[in-house]
């Protein structure tokens, strides 16, 4: 009823009884119509769609003076608007609202809030306007309609803090009742306003059947605005019914999806325009104290249309009801409407608890501000196409992000593979020219250019680049087109790309010329073993492990004499997660490969090859293995019991410390590696 006071006040005081009972029967006849959608949340009319048809109204009213004329341009607006929703929500674009950013949102919020209530506050005084509530003198009667409405507000607001399942509004409608005939028994001359008309029901019905029957007399200058309002009431709409389904899953958990909800909010509507013009929505406001009270099925928006016609069908209900009452009714919702995330928005600007967050709140601040005045100064129209505007800027900016987010070489970040400290050493000289650069976001014509422009750059300081394109999302053809290009330019000039961490989807789309690899470390990995060359599958003599050269020859033969000599085939388990700790591998030929069970099955998380040692720590802790060893191929090793170990570091300190050392150091720089991989991960 308030969102119908709203909408009709725009038409002079005498139309905001009709007002109302437009807001009561579209709260019930079209709410009916929306019930079809299986879902518990509440078609209604919104006092924030109502103010963009008081505008509407006001303007139409402006242009041509014909009282029918305008109304009927309503009623047509609102079947529109209702057309438009159902489009939208069948052609499944419902998840839209996603992608608008927070700042547009809360602007536009926070605009119309303020809008309703710049045209509300001086009705609650008595005055049709602010200009009439600052020159207009008070008398000590009129006080009480101000003092009376604030108290509504106020207690509506504790209400429905303290107990959220009540149905605060109508708790409200009735104190108001009880308040403005109560005050006007006791004391007959005080101001509290005007009350609905007795047959309000009966002048709203005379206002439908003339609006009706000037429909074919509509003048032709009136049909641009009524389609661009239509559309700002349908987007006032889509917006809050999104934004209730998507709020509704998370705290009134219930099944409702975009599609149903907006093609039930756009039958509601067209139904809505025959029955007084009054637009629907759909609100969070209204749909938690309905669930909360025990409403879960549809049976609840039905129930609860006939419950409000039950309340509308009661004698002289309708004529005792103040208007003091529903623009308290109005305020309620301004301030229950409001977001109030500006107020985190401006100490960020001002005082942020980290320095990085100053940039990010004052754009916000300026978007919001952007919004909220195109609202007030311009109108809700204006406000809704400045918000799209922004949010495809944003989308722009976003989307023009710089690709590039992390520089390294092949000299600082090593995969994950285990090897000897020589072979180590002579990666991180050779990996100079190993270029490795982290891109996210989507590739496209403007930032793949950006990165076609910095590999020529960097060209003559590497042979070979790697994308690590883990955070990439997208690809379209132009991308696609031009890293196939920058493929071919390369391979021309002697050099390769590589690309790693693309979905399955996007590597088989870029192609097979491109060569694509699972992740970063299979694709360091696979440029390592390029770099070694021959020597990576050449076999270590036992007296080229590295430990060993810092020995005597006869301390290398006690050495010898303790370990055992052991062959494994390919793919035979050394050992199995759990198992115990008993001894360590040091490879000969070949390689292993370190596993962890995985729901999906045994994942790879690193090798180990030739020169380097598996199961050190095990040997050293005496804990139990934390992961499964598997030989890749034919696999030479020398194999170290704890109890042989423990022999050894008692009768040849020295060589037990020689081995104790040459861990370390294998250890040192495999975690150097790691924080290195780490480093770059996170970098931004």
């Amino acid at each position: 009823m308030a969102a119908g006071v709203v909408a009709y006040q725009a038409l002079g005081p005498e139309m905001a009884a009709a007002g109302s009972i437009a807001g009561l029967a579209g709260a019930v006849f079209a709410g009916l119509v929306g019930a079809r959608t299986p879902s518990p949340v509440p078609t209604t009319p919104g006092v924030m769609v109502a103010l963009l048809q008081a505008n509407f109204a006001t303007t139409m009213l402006a242009t041509t003076g014909n009282l029918n004329a305008t109304i009927a341009a309503m009623a047509i607006c609102v079947a529109l608007a209702g057309l438009w929703q159902v489009l939208f929500g069948l052609a499944g674009l419902g998840n839209v609202v996603r992608y608008v950013p927070h700042p547009v949102l809360a602007g536009f919020g926070l605009g119309v809030s303020l809008l309703l209530f710049i045209g509300q506050m001086p009705m609650l005084f008595g005055r049709t306007s602010f200009g009439a509530l600052v020159t207009t003198p008070f008398g000590a009667s009129e006080l009480a309609m101000p003092l009376i409405g604030l108290v509504l507000i106020a207690g509506m607001l504790l209400l429905v803090r303290r107990f959220p399942r009540l149905p605060v509004p109508l708790i409200g409608l009735f104190a108001a009742i009880v308040f403005y005939h109560g005050l006007h028994l006791v004391f007959p001359g005080i101001a509290l306003g005007r009350t609905a008309s007795g047959d309000a029901l009966g002048e709203l019905a005379g206002i439908v059947s003339a609006a009706l029957g000037s429909l074919a007399t509509l003048p032709r200058e009136m049909i641009q605005p009524i389609i661009l309002n239509s559309v700002a009431v349908a987007a006032i709409g889509i917006f809050d019914t999104l934004l209730t389904v998507r709020a509704s899953k998370g705290y009134i958990e219930i099944d409702a999806t975009p599609r149903r909800e907006l093609a039930g909010l756009g039958l509601a509507n067209m139904a809505a325009s025959v029955s007084g013009a009054a637009a629907m929505t759909t609100s969070l406001s209204v749909a938690v104290p309905a669930y909360l009270a025990g409403g879960r099925t549809t049976l609840t928006r039905i129930v609860g249309c006939f419950a409000l016609l039950a309340i509308a069908l009661i004698p002289g209900f309708i004529g005792s009801m103040p208007l003091l009452g529903l623009t308290a009714l109005t305020l309620f919702f301004v301030v229950r409407s409001i977001n109030w995330s500006v107020i985190d928005m401006v100490r960020d600007a001002i005082r942020p608890q980290y320095p990085s967050l100053r940039g990010r709140a004052l754009r916000d601040l300026s978007i919001l501000l952007a919004v909220m005045l195109g609202i007030l100064l311009v109108h809700p129209t204006m406000g809704v196409l400045i918000g799209v505007v922004l949010s495809c800027l944003l989308f722009i900016t976003d989307m023009a992000r710089p690709m590039i987010v992390a520089r390294t070489t092949g000299a600082t970040l090593l995969s994950r593979r285990g090897r000897s400290a020589h072979d180590m050493d002579l990666l991180r000289q050779k990996g100079e020219r190993t270029l490795v650069l982290r891109l996210q976001g989507v590739l496209f014509f403007g930032n793949c250019d950006d990165l076609d422009t910095e590999l020529r750059r960097l060209e003559p300081e590497f042979d070979t680049a790697i994308l690590d394109m883990r955070r990439v999302t997208d690809i379209d053809a132009t991308g696609n087109k031009l890293l196939n290009d920058m493929r071919a330019r390369l391979a021309k000039n002697g050099r390769s790309l590589c690309i790693a961490g693309l979905t399955p989807e996007l590597a088989l789309f870029i192609g097979p010329a491109i060569e694509t690899l699972p992740d970063l470390d299979s694709a360091l990995e696979r440029f390592e073993e390029k770099s070694l060359g021959e020597r990576l599958n050449a076999p270590h003599a036992q007296d080229d492990l590295e430990f060993l050269q810092s020995l005597s020859t006869d301390r290398r033969a006690i050495f010898m004499a303790t370990v055992e000599h052991r062959d494994y085939a390919a793919n035979e388990i050394l050992c199995r997660m759990g198992d115990a700790g008993d001894g360590m591998w040091i490879i000969l030929s070949g390689s292993i490969s370190v596993r962890i069970p995985a729901t999906s099955g045994a994942l790879r998380v690193a090798g180990i090859a030739a020169g380097a040692p598996a199961g050190e720590l095990a040997l050293l802790e005496g804990n139990p293995r934390s992961a499964d060893l598997l030989a890749d191929g034919s696999l030479q090793t020398l194999y170290l019991s704890k109890s042989a170990f423990e022999t050894l570091s008692h009768e040849a300190p020295d060589i037990g410390q020689a081995i104790i050392t040459w861990i370390a150091i294998i250890t040192a720089q495999r975690l150097r590696s790691s924080s290195e991989a780490l480093r770059f991960a996170a970098s931004e």
